[in-house]
């Protein structure tokens, strides 16, 4: 679980890139 969890935080740094 501890993956998933660092993904969604990867993927909510890249929309804030945005």
């Amino acid at each position: 679980m501890l993956p998933f969890c660092f993904f969604i935080e990867r993927l909510f740094s890249l929309f804030l890139l945005l």
